[in-house]
């Protein structure tokens, strides 16, 4: 199975994407705007709104996000007082996204995927 890249949002880069994410409330001619950042079989993602359905056969995944701070909190207080073991397999830079989609595709990773964005 063939990596999937993903970028953030930002930019016209040609169409060399296979996922295109959209992680702000947005408009359907928005996204669809974006339609020719992607490659022919790829599509977007969103958290927001539903995405139309790409113009050339590709495909859509909606996601939602439940923000419950609360839970988050216990959960990181869990962690903190060792009642839960959070399994760290690697830790890259955002920029080697592609590089860790291609290892963990190939076997070579286990655990959370840590993605270190610059600072």
């Amino acid at each position: 199975m063939k990596p999937r890249r993903y970028r953030p949002n930002v930019g016209n880069e040609g169409a060399s994407l296979d996922v295109r994410p959209t992680v702000v409330r947005t408009s359907d001619e928005a996204i669809a705007g974006r339609g020719g950042l992607v490659r022919a079989a790829g599509g977007p993602y969103t958290t927001t709104t539903p995405a139309p359905e790409p113009p050339r056969g590709g495909w859509t995944i909606g996601m939602f996000v439940r923000g419950a701070a609360g839970q988050l909190a216990a959960n990181v207080a869990r962690k903190n007082d060792g009642t839960v073991r959070v399994d760290i397999g690697d830790r890259s830079p955002l920029s080697e996204a592609a590089l860790v989609h291609e290892r963990s595709a190939a076997g070579w990773l286990r655990g959370k995927i840590l993605l270190i964005p610059p600072s």
